[in-house]
């Protein structure tokens, strides 16, 4: 677990997948710039049980706000198999847990961890120039 001030990140675990299968079948949460494809509880389920999103090329760790609550996600995917290099991608939920600093925090957290207990040489995010928040 990786401690923010006002929320931890964490690992998926068999307990969340109904809460995480619901918010992969929202596109309202999305806003304008995070992908709008649906993800299956039966796809959600087997990446599960393949490797509880997590190993050496990609991860997923939930944003968990001090009441417990789910509030977003934040994942690591590798970008090309040539090079040592991760792009990272993040999405709060709900709309109201927006604009306080959450993700900046969560990126920050992310970043120190893969370059502290991984071989990764290169973190890029990929973000449209009109995606304001997140320059």
């Amino acid at each position: 677990m990786l401690k923010g001030t006002s929320f931890h990140l964490r690992l998926i675990t068999e307990a969340d997948l109904p809460v995480f299968a619901e918010q992969m079948r929202t596109i309202d949460n999305r806003g304008d710039y995070y992908p709008h494809m649906v993800v299956s509880p039966v796809a959600i389920r087997k990446q599960f049980e393949r490797n509880g999103y997590w190993d050496e090329k990609s991860g997923i760790l939930l944003i968990v706000g001090d009441a417990g609550a789910i509030i977003g996600q934040i994942e690591f995917f590798e970008v090309v198999d040539y090079w040592s290099a991760f792009e990272i991608s993040y999405l709060l939920y709900d709309q109201a847990e927006r604009g306080k600093g959450i993700v900046t925090e969560s990126v920050s957290l992310l970043v120190r961890y893969l370059f502290e207990n991984t071989t990764v040489n290169r973190l890029q995010l990929a973000i449209h120039p009109e995606n304001v928040p997140s320059l």
